[in-house]
């Protein structure tokens, strides 16, 4: 349903618009195309979530298929861009943001003691609010497009790469379970299916000689790639700190953003 639709329904309802919010995307806005009037993606305008919108978290259909967190975003994103096409890291951030104005920002959940002497199992609390983004800092090969250059350490080859995007994600999720339907899969199955959905290019080859190259590559560097393509992706900040209250250790958690993240509980603390 569409805003418009939406809000004349809520004004009838309840004498007042859908509440929304602009929310600031991580990637600063320099990797995506200008829009129709010159525009660079800064920013997100996105509404609450309603009612309607917990079919979507109820469905084990589209729970199972990895896709009721794009519908959330097609749902509740008031623009024309197509949030399939966002990197994982702004989506990050609008999904956290959809959360904490429809939901409240403290997000409970069970942590586990970090101290391996102590086997305490708790009720944490995360404060939304306090997430910090993790800005880009690298400039892209050219002007507004999702791709970037590394150079290898040992071979010294040049790798043009991109940060996954929701269709990436979604398309390495489809693959996944039809390898663990077909009996195949595993970690190391997983890592380099995702580097060749992230690399473009290897010293100005792409396709199928990039992807070769990624099964032959020096294990040195493919963790250095690994790793830059890591450190520089812009995405959401989810470690706080956490005090167990049996041992009274403090160390840094980071919450799973799940889809229990999304689960109202009554009592909710704003």
């Amino acid at each position: 349903m569409n805003k418009s639709y939406l809000d004349k329904i809520s004004q009838q309802a309840f004498g007042k618009s859908i509440p929304q919010q602009t929310i600031p995307l991580p990637s600063t806005g320099v990797l995506y195309p200008l829009d129709k009037d010159g525009n660079e993606l800064k920013e997100i305008d996105v509404r609450i979530m309603v009612a309607s919108d917990l079919n979507i978290l109820y469905s084990k259909n589209l729970i199972k298929s990895g896709k009721a967190f794009s519908m959330i975003l097609k749902n509740c994103c008031l623009s024309d861009r197509d949030v399939d096409e966002l990197i994982v890291g702004d989506r990050n951030a609008i999904l956290i943001a959809i959360r904490a104005i429809s939901f409240g920002t403290i997000y409970e959940t069970k942590v586990k003691c970090q101290d391996p002497e102590c086997p305490k199992t708790f009720d944490g609390e995360f404060d939304i609010s306090k997430i910090n983004l993790k800005l880009l800092e690298l400039k892209p090969i050219q002007e507004y497009t999702n791709m970037f250059k590394f150079v290898l350490p040992q071979t010294q080859k040049e790798v043009v790469f991109k940060f996954l995007t929701g269709k990436d994600s979604q398309d390495l999720m489809s693959a996944k379970q039809n390898k663990m339907k077909g009996g195949g899969g595993g970690l190391e199955d997983d890592m380099t299916a995702t580097l060749k959905k992230m690399v473009i290019t290897i010293d100005g080859k792409g396709g199928v000689e990039a992807a070769q190259a990624i099964d032959v590559m020096e294990v040195r560097d493919s963790l250095s790639l690994r790793q830059y393509i890591i450190d520089s992706q812009p995405d959401v900040e989810l470690l706080q700190e956490m005090t167990c209250p049996v041992c009274e250790s403090v160390y840094e958690y980071e919450f799973d953003m799940d889809y229990d993240f999304f689960y109202p509980r009554t009592g909710q603390k704003k």
